[in-house]
This record gives structure tokens, sequence and C-alpha cells, in this order.
């Protein structure tokens, strides 16, 4: 450490950005053992039946290979959740980065991995929330894995209707062919992570998914922090 940063930790000393106590981490132990009780990781592979969504639209999902997350889409989480997203929390990102870090089994499967791209926001979607939660959530991801972030690979290009208003059958309509990728040379035969908060019907990741292998990404895995 620096002599400029050791003086900037004297002067302004690390919190923890849940309970606001002094500590070296983003997450203080107390608070990492709070959360640690909820997590559960799960890896679903897209390539077989066992897939836990009452979709009849299953058979659509031919681009996502797995899915992964971490907790349930309830009670604590899903209220840091949603201050993350929509109250202006966006240094919570350092607290997902921290946990999705601290998952050995985890870090061990995405080291396979060669690009990590957030699940993309429109650009007035954008100007109006200040921050895409899914990309800081990938910058900090690959500064803790040591990836190279690549900006701007995946757009959106069309503003639709949001998601979470939609039926499980609108969904799927409404999230066809709004995105678009800028620099293919970047994903051709890699291994892809796909970043993003909550998956409900994985209608998103698996739209993101399409246009990847479309565009010659050779495996597409999506990482997120809760299912819902």
């Amino acid at each position: 450490m620096t002599l400029i940063c050791r003086a900037f930790n004297f002067l302004f000393p690390p919190y923890c950005k849940i309970c606001g106590k002094q500590s070296r981490k983003e997450l203080c132990d107390n608070c990492y053992l709070r959360f640690k009780k909820y997590e559960d990781l799960h890896i679903i592979n897209f390539k077989k039946d066992d897939i836990p969504f009452k979709l009849k639209y299953q058979f659509e999902r031919r681009n996502l290979d797995y899915l992964i997350y971490l907790f349930n889409y309830k009670k604590s989480i899903r209220k840091l959740i949603l201050n993350y997203k929509f109250f202006n929390q966006f240094y919570l990102s350092k607290v997902f980065s921290e946990i999705i870090f601290k998952n050995e089994k985890l870090c061990r499967i995405l080291k396979f991995y060669d690009i990590i791209i957030p699940v993309p926001m429109h650009k007035n979607k954008l100007k109006v929330r200040g921050y895409n939660q899914a990309e800081l959530l990938a910058i900090d991801l690959c500064e803790k894995l040591n990836f190279k972030y690549y900006k701007n690979i995946l757009i959106k290009t069309v503003n639709n209707k949001k998601q979470s208003s939609l039926s499980e059958k609108e969904r799927y309509e409404n999230i066809k062919n709004v995105y678009k990728i800028l620099k293919p040379e970047k994903i051709k035969n890699k291994n892809i992570i796909l970043v993003d908060d909550i998956c409900t019907t994985s209608a998103t990741l698996e739209e993101c998914a399409k246009i990847l292998k479309k565009n010659g990404a050779r495996k597409v895995t999506a990482v997120v922090i809760a299912k819902d």
C-alpha cells in the first residue's frame, strides 16, 4: 500500500457497506456471517430437464448453458437487492462481489471462463437511474478475478417495457431482438459469464445468450445474485 493510500485510510477509515462500522473489508465479518447463512449455491444445467421453472416455454431455452445463483430472492437479500437497484445504493456492488468472491466453489468454476459481460441497460433508462447495477457488479468481479473488462460488447438498442410488469409469456415476446453485439471479435470462441442481479423467468438471460452465441460465443453461463 502506498503512503498516500495509508494516509487516506487513516483520515477516512474503510467501513462495512452494510452496518457502517469500521472494517478493512467491504463487508465486515459479522455482516458476512449474517448473509452467509442464507447462501446456497445453485448450478442449473439448461441442457437437462430438471429446470426449476414453471414454464411451458422451456423448449425455447437452447442458448444459455448454465445458471448460477447464490440466494433465493426473499427476506434481507431481497431488501438488499432492491436498495442496490432502485435506491441509489450502488456501492452494494462491492458487497455482492465480495460474497461471490468468497465462494470458493463458484470462483473455481469462473476461472474457466474468458470474459465477463453484464446484462446491458438501455441508454434512456441508464440516464434516469444513473448506473447499471449489473455493470457495476461485472466490473467489481473482473477486478477480483483478474479479468479484463471490455465495455459495450453487448448493448441494448430498444427501450422495451419493464419485464417485471409482464406475464411469463409476455416477457419472452417483450425481450426479443432488443440486444446487439458491437465487438463480435471479442467473444468469438470464448466462454462467457453473463452477469445480472436477479433471475425470474430467465427470458432476459436467454435472449442475451442467444445473441452472444449467434455472434460466435462458445459457452454462456449466467451468474446472478438471486433467483426469484
